[in-house]
């Protein structure tokens, strides 16, 4: 059940299940690991830099359950909510990975501009001394992305491998079976 084609067509009710748990999964995840993110980077913080990272992390976080229908506009608003909030960062990466799978190459192009402008900003906002100051954070921070998205191209190439795979055997076999015929 876990291969990549029985993804791309699923049966009558098991994979709807199975996704609404991943994605529920995932939410929680990025929720939870954005709020450790967010703790260790929250010192000197007023309140309402505190509600503005917390309310734009959430919506980030949430906006992972639609980004089987709509991974460009996730990935968008994902990128857009990391710029200032590290509570969005892990839901960032979530969306990169699923939209260079289910992406366009130009949106895609689109969205490794933007990630790269949100993590010009965000070391600017946040400068990490540990981390060699702004452009260790800045190398950090294009290196992750870059590996999402490189992760989730080598995904989609698998999967239309996959599926490209399973559609010859199909179509060997209707053959076979029409010359047995």
């Amino acid at each position: 059940q876990l291969l990549p084609t029985a993804v791309m067509e699923p049966s009558q009710d098991e994979p709807a299940a199975r996704d609404r748990v991943i994605d529920g999964v995932l939410v929680l995840v990025a929720a939870v690991l954005g709020a450790v993110s967010l703790a260790s980077s929250r010192a000197g913080w007023d309140a309402w830099s505190l509600w503005l990272d917390v309310g734009l992390g959430s919506v980030a976080c949430a906006a992972l359950a639609l980004r089987r229908r709509h991974p460009t506009a996730v990935a968008v608003l994902a990128l857009a909510a990391t710029t200032v909030s590290p509570l969005a960062g892990i839901a960032a990466l979530v969306a990169l990975f699923n939209a260079a799978v289910r992406s366009s190459p130009r949106a895609l192009a689109w969205i490794f501009a933007l990630s790269l402008v949100s993590n010009a900003i965000y070391p600017l906002l946040y400068p990490d001394a540990d981390l060699g100051g702004y452009w260790g954070t800045m190398v950090l921070c294009v290196l992750v992305m870059t590996v999402a998205i490189g992760w989730g191209l080598f995904a989609r190439t698998r999967r239309e491998l996959v599926a490209s795979l399973h559609e010859r055997a199909r179509r060997l076999e209707s053959e076979q079976l029409l010359r047995v015929e």
